[in-house]
């Protein structure tokens, strides 16, 4: 959380999908702020952990209606900040402005069913995490359950579609620029 660079020492700081694990995700956007030069921009993106990251989403839903205790593990529920409506709140607390949102949409592919079980296998992160820490018996239904619901296709590809969220602060040089052009365009 004590970014070790002097102030003003970055024209661009960018935050990709590693904000909610930070110890102090709220403070963040302040340590950004400070490394960062007037003329610079912030941004961050995080998973959509309740609605578009269906790749996590599948596999928390699996795990819930087979282990109630999935529930409280879930990054949906863990994450709150990872939607826009987070995000622009944690930049508002850090007196950040000229705030954009965007959806940035993509598609996970997986060659089959084992492409997409074996990196939860890992114990790394979160979904992998809690599922390390199940017996084989839940383990092994999470995966039925899975196997059961993720749609594939006749060669068992399985194609999910995937949404981050990403908020760009705009620099206080740039939102002066945005300023002055609005005001110069009302004058004309």
């Amino acid at each position: 959380m004590a970014l070790p660079f002097p102030d003003s020492s970055f024209d661009v700081v960018v935050c990709g999908l590693g904000l909610n694990f930070l110890p102090s995700p709220a403070k963040a956007p302040e340590a950004f702020r400070r490394v960062t030069t007037p003329d610079g921009t912030i941004a961050v993106y995080v998973w959509d952990y309740a609605d578009g990251a269906r790749f996590l989403r599948e596999f928390w839903d699996a795990a819930i209606a087979i282990d109630s205790e999935a529930a409280t593990f879930d990054q949906a529920y863990r994450f709150p900040m990872c939607t826009p409506e987070g995000l622009r709140s944690l930049f508002q607390q850090a007196k950040l402005e000229g705030l954009t949102s965007h959806a940035l949409d993509v598609v996970t592919r997986f060659t089959s069913f084992d492409d997409y079980w074996q990196p939860l296998l890992t114990g790394q992160g979160s979904a992998p995490g809690y599922l390390a820490g199940r017996d084989q018996q839940i383990q092994t239904a999470i995966r039925e359950r899975l196997k059961v619901v993720l749609p594939a296709n006749p060669q068992g590809a399985i194609e999910l579609p995937a949404r981050a969220w990403a908020m760009r602060a705009l620099s206080e040089l740039e939102l002066e620029w945005c300023y002055t052009a609005a005001t110069a365009h009302l004058i004309l």
